[in-house]
């Protein structure tokens, strides 16, 4: 392309698609073993559940919370296990901090089915571990956007410290 030219490239327009297809990490080796793995056990799940099969075999029976509190469970790992959380992260391998923070989401979701009757029998009395998955949850949450909020301070700092001056 040249400097003119804001037409994308066939390869640009490629390279868009597969980067939203696949994420914006292609990690090698155990990692992109697990991350494939993962993405075809919440299909399977999601075939099981959707199926007859269940009902017909007594076993595997989900409610309505529990299907959605798992498929939650994967679709968290994919997101933390796929995109990184900071923009210059490794594109190749899954840091450890997104190894914890996708632990994080997923151990917030399972509480939900965990303590499911006891959350339902004492509404609005959280107990000291309500509040501890709910921090869990708010950490997962902070640390993920993080970057976004940090870079949009420290940008509005020096459009502030810059406008100043030249006044």
């Amino acid at each position: 392309m040249t400097a003119t030219d804001t037409t994308p490239t066939k390869i640009d327009l490629q390279e868009l698609v597969a980067e939203a297809d696949t994420g914006r990490r292609k990690p090698a080796g155990v990692a992109g073993k697990i991350l494939a793995s993962v993405a075809i056990a919440w299909s399977l799940f999601q075939l099981w559940y959707a199926s007859p099969l269940p009902f017909m075999l007594g076993f595997g029976i989900f409610s309505d919370t529990e299907a959605r509190v798992y498929h939650l469970c994967f679709a968290l790992f994919i997101t933390f296990a796929a995109y990184p959380a900071y923009a210059g992260a490794s594109r190749t391998r899954i840091p450890l901090y997104d190894w914890l923070i996708a632990a994080l989401g997923i151990a917030s979701a399972l509480y939900l089915v965990v303590f499911y009757n006891d959350i339902a029998l004492r509404p609005g009395l959280p107990t000291r571990w309500d509040i501890i998955a709910a921090c869990a949850s708010s950490a997962r949450r902070w640390w993920r956007n993080a970057p976004e909020r940090f870079s949009s301070s420290i940008h509005s700092a020096r459009t502030t410290s810059t406008d100043s001056t030249t006044c």
